[in-house]
């Protein structure tokens, strides 16, 4: 069964964040989730999901930008063959 491409929703909050940005993922049913973080230049940053199954619903997955530099990141979530990012900015 295919998915809706509008059913997949990412958001990031805070934004912009020094310390705690809560990554938000909807889904229409339980689904594989790749979702990473990434800095300007394509440097994996961090890895919050490899293929986990994600329940059906609103996740919200804390990350810890506290040590991070200050700039502008991108969160990628992939969904089957569908593609969401969001950027997030660290701010000091």
């Amino acid at each position: 069964a295919t998915v809706d491409a509008e059913s997949i929703v990412l958001t990031c909050s805070p934004n912009p964040s020094s310390d705690v940005v809560s990554l938000t993922v909807e889904l229409p049913k339980a689904l594989p989730v790749w979702l990473d973080v990434v800095d300007m230049l394509g440097n994996r940053i961090a890895t919050l999901s490899e293929g986990s199954v994600l329940g059906a619903g609103r996740i919200s997955m804390p990350i810890d930008v506290s040590t991070w530099s200050s700039g502008v990141y991108r969160c990628c979530l992939r969904v089957g063959g569908i593609t969401r990012s969001q950027p997030i900015i660290v701010t000091r």
